[in-house]
């Protein structure tokens, strides 16, 4: 199977699986399907996640750096490296989100 790029198909593919299996009465599979749901809604409660976003959303490097990630590899993946990278840049004590010099490093992903 196929893994999914974006929220909107992962969003789908769980909607589709949780029909199917309550339609097929599989507790199990519904179960499992429901442990990835909640796992899968809880990383976008993150507040490093939020932040990152907040970051990314003033620098265009950091914003292109995520869009290149993510169509290399998923986009919750991509959101991960986001995080790292924000992370990475927030070390750094010349960073400034608003005029962006320092050199980025490459988003380190799962493609």
């Amino acid at each position: 199977m196929k893994k999914a790029k974006t929220i909107l198909e992962q969003k789908l593919g769980f909607g589709f699986q949780t029909v199917t299996y309550k339609a097929q009465d599989n507790k199990q599979a519904l179960e499992e399907v429901n442990k990835h749901i909640k796992t899968y809604e809880n990383q976008y409660k993150n507040p490093l996640a939020y932040q990152a976003i907040q970051l990314m959303a003033h620098d265009e490097t950091l914003f292109n750096l995520w869009f290149e990630a993510i169509k290399d590899s998923t986009e919750t993946e991509a959101g991960f490296a986001l995080v790292n990278e924000a992370i990475y840049l927030s070390k750094n004590p010349n960073y400034n989100h608003r005029n962006p010099q320092v050199v980025h490093h490459q988003f380190e992903h799962r493609g």
